[in-house]
């Protein structure tokens, strides 16, 4: 106090400080409602949520003391009202970045990563997304806060005096780093973070840029290169090079796995499905009756495929999974980032063969930069650019409906054999039914009484429901598509594949308890083999991935060539019946997921980039007795904990290196001759 007599301040330094002072307690207030809303909306929801709460309003108090503190020491004396200034436009970033950072933690459960904006800020996928609701919400939020703001400075402007010091600054800043510190371990404490706080850790990444301009570096690994063989099935695999530790020789399929004809040369149809997960398909026994009766139909005629899961939570990774066998990269998302990536898989396979290969998505490809990735590869390419602009559409690209006429058109004219991928596009996020769906009166397996009490959770109704509409929608898209097709004259001698691209973390009727749960729900697809050559209506059992496509669809049209990867052929009992990983990666948590068939295994990837790896929040679950995920056996099953802990590590430093080196497929054919023959014991 004496300090403050010997020097008072100027009454544009009063003014500046009364203004961090109103600044500081309306940026503690819109913090609070920010956090409060994430309790009632996000998919997943703290363990603890009043110590949640508290941890991130004793941050956002540390943050709003530091940004007063440093404004009112920059600019004392003249420069105050610059200083005011400079304190409102930090103050209305700072509030506009924890806006849509936190309706991001809202949809995903998570915070996002700087690997995740290049994509988060390309204009199609904010105008894709931004519907809904979501513009409108964080715009209200906004203005909110401009005008709390505005009423701010003009309170400021008249003040005589300020409870606002420099040393209550201090005394509120040290506080709040000693509260931190000594804060214990809260769950999900990321998501309630200061905006401040999460733009360094953002920054600390240090990423975005080389993103923006595919200039990923992926360190070397501190395994030897043949340690990615620890995630193939452990027999049945006689590897070619050690260079090229993923390529190997395919085993004799077992007498009882189904055959083609030797001399056919079937057409290959890859239907990939945006967001299609297993919990409302009604042949994978969803509760809400009536929704996907297309699909069902062709289980009841086809080999559906249980527990399976997506490779990664981008619809470029699922493509990668189905075409090469590959599981996706933690660094990048390789088809937009590396389109000359050195790979090999079955449409190289299919070329050398005669096969005619297509490649049909209904929106804009530029997203991810596919037709870069897939011309360079010989494909022949159509995309939203080919529809007619009459076409029903959404904000994502013309409906699931007109792809399936312009898809079948391509097909009546393309030359046999093809091979083709069909992505759908309508079940995508906000959820928007277009203009050509049929009338569905939607039934939920709930009383009046418990859909009121959902209804009351935003989320339910914003989110849940819309995507339920628009996943009838794209399965009366498909069921459009195969009754064109069977008029047509290459339908009898086609085989299809109908997968999910990833999940979704919307939750479901029964919410979601655990981080588990969520995951789960990031990966679980739906997955089809359908064709009238085969003798379907019956059921494999998983775990299984979209990788394991790749050496199926090989292994039906008897190709022994050397194929490369960690996939199995699920129609060889003698292949499939093996007990191996199945690896996933959630790219908004950075969280690396390993499936077998008795245990799941997550872990948070602590400094992408660093080599060694290392994790966090390691989550070990029994899968039989405890599918929710409600308890945690990675601190009573040390053995089953370190055995997976290794896969997920071998996976993270490796998969992507290969990748990035061209060494996760065959050896070329200017190879000398391999200096290497081994069989996995």
């Amino acid at each position: 106090m004496q300090w403050q007599y010997r020097f008072p301040p100027t009454p544009a330094e009063t003014h500046l400080r009364a203004l961090a002072a109103n600044n500081f307690v309306v940026g503690v207030a819109f913090g609070l409602i920010l956090r409060v809303r994430l309790l009632l909306v996000a998919p997943l929801k703290p363990d603890a949520p009043l110590l949640w709460l508290v941890s991130g309003v004793v941050q956002g108090i540390a943050v709003a003391a530091v940004l007063s503190l440093a404004a009112i020491v920059i600019f004392r004396g003249r420069s105050a009202d610059v200083g005011r200034g400079v304190l409102v436009s930090i103050s209305l970033i700072l509030t506009a970045i924890a806006i849509v950072l936190s309706e991001a933690v809202a949809y995903f459960g998570h915070v996002l990563h700087s690997d995740n904006l290049h994509l988060g800020l390309h204009p199609r996928m904010m105008s894709g997304s931004l519907e809904g609701g979501a513009a409108e919400r964080m715009a209200v939020i906004f203005v909110c806060y401009v005008m709390a703001i505005l009423l701010a400075n003009w309170r400021a402007s008249h003040a005589a005096s300020t409870w606002v010091t420099i040393p209550r600054l201090l005394m509120i800043v040290g506080a709040g780093i000693i509260s931190t510190m000594v804060m214990p371990y809260i769950h999900l404490s990321e998501t309630t973070r200061s905006p401040a706080v999460q733009l360094l850790e953002l920054v600390r990444e240090n990423r975005r840029s080389e993103q923006l301009h595919g200039r990923i570096t992926v360190p070397r690994p501190t395994f030897p290169l043949v340690s990615i063989r620890e995630l193939m099935p452990p027999l049945h695999r006689q590897f070619v090079d050690d260079r090229y530790p993923l390529a190997y020789v395919p085993p004799k399929r077992s007498p009882t796995a189904p055959r083609l004809a030797a001399t056919m040369k079937p057409n290959v149809v890859i239907i990939l499905m945006e967001s299609l997960r297993t919990r409302e398909v009604g042949a994978y026994g969803s509760r809400i009756a009536g929704m996907t009766p297309n699909f069902d139909a062709l289980a009841k005629k086809g080999i559906l495929i249980d527990d399976a899961y997506s490779t990664g939570g981008y619809t470029p990774e699922g493509e990668l999974g189905a075409w090469y066998g590959l599981l996706a990269s933690p660094y990048e998302i390789v088809i937009r980032n590396r389109p000359d990536a050195v790979i090999s898989g079955l449409p190289d396979m299919l070329e050398a063969c005669g096969y005619n290969l297509l490649w049909a998505h209904p929106g804009d490809q530029t997203l991810y930069l596919s037709s870069r990735f897939y011309e360079h590869r010989g494909f022949h390419v159509t995309d939203g650019a080919s529809f007619g602009t009459d076409e029903p559409r959404t904000n994502w690209g013309y409906s699931d409906k007109a792809l399936a006429r312009h898809t079948i058109h391509l097909l009546d004219r393309a030359r046999e054999p093809f091979a083709a991928m069909e992505l759908t596009i309508s079940n995508h996020h906000p959820y928007q039914l277009p203009s050509d769906a049929s009338p569905f009166p939607l039934r939920l397996p709930v009383t009046q009484e418990e859909l009121e009490q959902l209804s009351r959770n935003k989320w339910f109704g914003q989110r849940y429901t819309p995507m339920l509409r628009t996943i009838h929608y794209t399965d009366e898209a498909l069921g459009d598509f195969f009754r064109m097709a069977e008029r047509t004259a290459w339908f009898k001698r086609t085989i299809f594949v109908i997968v999910g691209d990833h999940g979704s973390p919307v939750p479901t009727v029964d919410y979601i308890s655990s981080d588990h749960e969520l995951l789960e729900l990031r990966h679980e697809v739906a997955m089809l083999i359908y064709s009238p050559m085969l003798k379907g209506g019956y059921r494999i059992s998983g775990p299984a991935s979209q990788a394991d496509i790749e050496p199926t669809i090989a292994g039906l049209l008897r190709i022994n060539e050397p194929r490369a990867g960690v996939g199995v052929d699920l129609l060889d009992p003698i292949d499939r019946d093996q007990d191996r990983p199945v690896i996933s990666w959630t790219p908004e948590s950075h969280t690396v997921t390993v499936h077998t068939r008795a245990f799941a295994y997550h872990a948070v990837v602590e400094a992408l980039g660093s080599n060694p790896v290392e994790f966090s929040r390691e989550v070990l679950i029994d899968r039989h007795t405890d599918p929710d995920g409600m308890n945690n056996l990675a601190g009573e099953r040390p053995e089953e904990r370190e055995k997976l802990r290794r896969m997920a590590k071998v996976y993270v430093e490796l998969y992507p290196y290969l990748i990035a080196a061209g060494r996760s497929g065959v050896p070329p054919a200017s190879s000398p001759p391999p200096h290497v023959l081994a069989r996995m014991q």
